[in-house]
């Protein structure tokens, strides 16, 4: 049974599936955005209700930093605009780290229904110390029309059937309009212990240089 987390909440990755955990997947999915438009009937006809699900276009993201608050790898999707990212000081994306520790998974909407990136610790560069993960909208939706967004970490496998282990849900709100970006949670090192915390904030940022500067800049601490 999946251990489920409010926002803020901190749990030991070792403990949350009974047994040590190294390798699993972080997956996130969203709900449909319901659009509601009325057709004009003629000769006196009454108009009809047309029912329309909107998906937003999210992207799963992540950036990996020292001790020093440097960020030292990252997965983003490589058709980013180079030139927004130079504008940041930003690499190009990539998929896979440098290491192979964390590999944006190809096959996740038909396992997950979502976005996916494997994780396996034991790879991670000593350097690493605090992994972000984050979405950032693409589409003209924002985060106070998406319904909710769930967060999971569940067992690394190509079945169709999974251990879940923990998860979480971001629900709208209205004070998010025109924020598309939400700070899903960390993976840190405490120690010698990995640890994960449930961030689920929302902000306003419009692109994935800004995203990870209000990282820098408001968790970096």
């Amino acid at each position: 049974m999946a251990h489920s987390l409010i926002k803020g909440q901190r749990v030991n990755l070792e403990k949350v599936a009974g047994t040590g955990l190294t390798n699993f997947s972080i997956g996130v999915s969203w709900g449909g955005i319901l659009n509601q438009t009325t057709q004009k009937k003629f000769l006196g006809l009454r108009s009809k209700t047309i029912n329309e699900t909107i998906i937003a276009n999210l992207d799963l993201n992540c950036a990996m930093f020292n001790t020093k608050g440097t960020m030292v790898d990252h997965i983003y999707s490589p058709v980013i605009n180079p030139e927004l990212l130079l504008a940041y000081g930003l690499p190009e994306g990539k998929l896979v780290s440098d290491t192979q520790a964390l590999e944006y998974r190809k096959d996740n909407h038909e396992i997950f229904g979502g976005k996916v990136i494997n994780v396996d610790l034991t790879k991670l560069g000593e350097n690493v110390e605090r992994i972000f993960f984050f979405l950032n909208c693409s589409s003209d939706e924002d985060f106070s029309q998406i319904p909710y967004v769930k967060t999971k970490i569940f067992e690394n496998a190509s079945s169709e059937r999974v251990n879940v282990y923990s998860e979480f849900n971001v629900t709208a709100q209205p004070r998010y309009v025109k924020s598309k970006t939400l700070i899903v949670g960390e993976i840190y090192r405490k120690g010698s212990v990995w640890r994960f915390n449930a961030i689920g904030d929302v902000l306003a940022c419009e692109n994935i240089g800004e995203t990870i500067q209000s990282i820098n800049k408001h968790y970096l601490i």
